[in-house]
């Protein structure tokens, strides 16, 4: 139980640490930080990148090499959400746990700031069954992963959704 405590710590350190602390906030005003740009256009494997902000929420569009495409939304004030939407360029009949871990893998492995990637897919590999059952698990008290998979004849397009309840 210590080091999935340790992977939900060091995961949501990552999700704070892209959209800023709810602990500044005001009922009537936000004063998080806004969120920034996770990735950058310099990174090995990605082919186009984009990043547009709109008060606190923002999106992110990357294209990679494999032909994979990536639309990061952020959003939130009190409660953070980080949603990840895969466009995979192929009907892929693997379940959506196992294709969530494989591109959060991916992502870790772009360069070491992004390891905490790496710690929601263990995450992710340790609920599986949960994700079986329902859409949505409890990661760590109040904090949640979200998966979802729409496949058509020729892409797949995962979800992956990181937020505070």
């Amino acid at each position: 139980m210590k080091i999935y405590n340790l992977l939900c710590i060091a995961a949501l350190s990552f999700l704070a640490l892209s959209c800023g602390s709810s602990s500044k906030e005001k009922k009537a005003e936000c004063e998080a930080p806004k969120p920034e740009a996770v990735f950058s256009e310099s990174l090995d494997g990605i082919r186009t990148h984009s990043f547009a902000l709109s008060g606190h929420n923002s999106e992110e569009q990357l294209q990679f090499e494999d032909g994979t495409a990536l639309t990061l939304f952020q959003s939130g004030c009190e409660k953070i959400v980080q949603e990840f939407r895969f466009t995979l360029p192929e009907k892929l009949d693997e379940d959506r746990t196992i294709l969530a871990i494989d591109r959060l893998l991916f992502l870790a492995k772009m360069d070491d700031k992004y390891m905490a990637f790496a710690n929601w897919a263990q995450a992710i590999e340790g609920l599986q069954a949960q994700f079986a059952e329902q859409d949505e698990v409890e990661v760590e008290q109040g904090f949640f992963v979200g998966l979802d998979k729409i496949s058509s004849s020729d892409q797949t397009i995962l979800v992956i959704k990181l937020f505070q309840k």
